[in-house]
């Protein structure tokens, strides 16, 4: 069975491949993004049509609110307290799905981003071959699937399955294709990828998508997997890969679902430990009791009085309430992650010591 889901699975990156070929990415990412387009595009006309204009006016309200109430701050707190700290790196954000926006917003100038989820790669076809009616449904759900990340600051994953498995913008890609427009990135090249179980590119069994785009960073490279993190998960070939970039890496974990808080997700967490010379994360993230202080120094921002709550309170850290009470953190403005209120957001920084 899982042989037959492989295959399935290839077949349909290939044909998402076949279907790129010959067409402009950076133009598909806009029209997705419901930005203008140049009147030499093969998508100019489509993006006269009713349906496109009013995604487009949606779009901007819908980046504008999340603009002021979550990225711009977020950039700017980058700026004051990462930054400095986080040049050319890769970035390693796992358990990310397609949420490309803080990874970007957070560390800048990465040179390689690499996230990982369990939800399908997908692609985008020939828009340039859709009706009025396709492109209004296609365009109507992709707002849908994201409309969470713009709320909230995080994907609800349940929600999200369903909303990828769209007839005409299925998985990730489209998302990670409209988040990047957003963020004034310039897509060059898309390229449907897979790892073998060593961690490199080839024929294997983890689907990928990687896509090299240019932002005022200069050049770079978006991977996205889909793969299983936990223990004995195909998750250890997108570990592999990321060695092969060096153990200088930054990492990021928010709305992590407190998944590295058990024994089930250890080697996830011990790669992060071992290969990120900076991390960024809020409670959800590797428990404080990891990062010994021999090796690493803390920062902590906002507030951390308990977790969300619900099936999460058994992961409530007694010891990251007595560290956030011994000092008097910086004050977040901004929502990261499960915590709807900025006031009760919390980050942690942590630098490697040696």
């Amino acid at each position: 069975m899982n042989r037959i889901i492989l295959i399935v699975t290839l077949l349909a990156v290939a044909a998402a491949s076949r279907a790129a070929e010959g067409v402009n990415p950076n133009d598909q990412a806009r029209f997705i993004a419901g930005l203008p387009l140049a009147e030499g595009s093969t998508l100019a006309g489509l993006s006269r049509d009713q349906a496109w204009q009013r995604h487009s006016a949606d779009l901007d309200q819908m980046w504008s609110r999340l603009e002021g109430r979550s990225l711009a701050k977020a950039r700017a707190w980058s700026s004051s307290f990462v930054r400095a700290s986080s040049s050319s790196s890769p970035c390693y954000y796992f358990y990310s799905g397609p949420d490309i926006l803080y990874a970007k917003t957070i560390f800048p100038f990465a040179s390689n981003y690499v996230l990982c989820g369990t939800e399908p790669v997908g692609g985008v076809p020939d828009i340039a071959a859709w009706d009025s009616a396709t492109a209004a449904a296609a365009l109507s759900n992709m707002r849908r699937s994201i409309n969470n990340l713009t709320r909230f600051a995080y994907f609800i994953t349940k929600e999200m399955r369903a909303d990828l498995n769209n007839n005409q913008l299925n998985g990730v890609t489209p998302i990670l294709y409209l988040f990047l427009a957003r963020l004034g990135c310039e897509i060059t090249r898309v390229d449907f990828v897979s790892l073998n179980s060593n961690g490199s590119l080839g024929s294997g069994g983890v689907p990928g998508v990687r896509i090299s785009f240019r932002s005022a960073a200069g050049a770079q490279t978006l991977y996205y997997f889909k793969a299983d993190l936990s223990n004995g998960g195909s998750g250890s070939a997108v570990m592999s890969f990321c060695r092969r970039m060096g153990s200088n890496g930054l990492g990021l974990l928010k709305a992590a679902s407190y998944l590295m808080h058990g024994d089930g997700f250890s080697k996830s967490r011990d790669f992060l430990l071992t290969n990120c010379r900076v991390i960024v994360q809020d409670d959800s993230g590797v428990p404080l009791r990891y990062f010994g202080s021999d090796r690493w120094q803390l920062r902590f921002f906002g507030r951390y009085t308990n977790t969300t709550g619900g099936i999460f309170a058994k992961y409530y850290q007694s010891d990251l309430a007595a560290a956030y009470a011994q000092v008097q953190p910086a004050p977040l403005d901004f929502q990261i992650s499960y915590q709807f209120d900025p006031k009760e957001a919390n980050l942690m920084v942590a630098t490697r010591a040696r």
